[in-house]
């Protein structure tokens, strides 16, 4: 059925988001602990960390331009309905 395919592609793409968002915290934790130990490297890590949650925005941003394109694609295949006139 065309509803068991959309909820497919819904809980793939969503893994994926999932995914991304895992990896923002992971390196928020990285740098809360290097904050800890090294704090002479703070300017540092700040620039690294800038560079990557940017480089994330922009994965994030992809994925998610990605799935509206496909369910573009999915709601396209219905036809619309037309008016009829009397």
């Amino acid at each position: 059925m065309i509803t068991k395919e959309i909820l497919n592609l819904i809980s793939g793409k969503l893994r994926s988001v999932i995914a991304y968002l895992v990896i923002i915290g992971v390196l928020f934790f990285i740098l809360a602990v290097a904050i800890l130990f090294y704090p002479q490297v703070l300017q540092f890590l700040f620039v690294l960390c800038f560079f990557a949650f940017s480089f994330l925005a922009l994965m994030i941003a992809l994925k998610i331009n990605h799935i509206k394109q496909n369910f573009d694609k999915v709601l396209t295949f219905f036809p619309k309905k037309r008016k009829t006139k009397k």
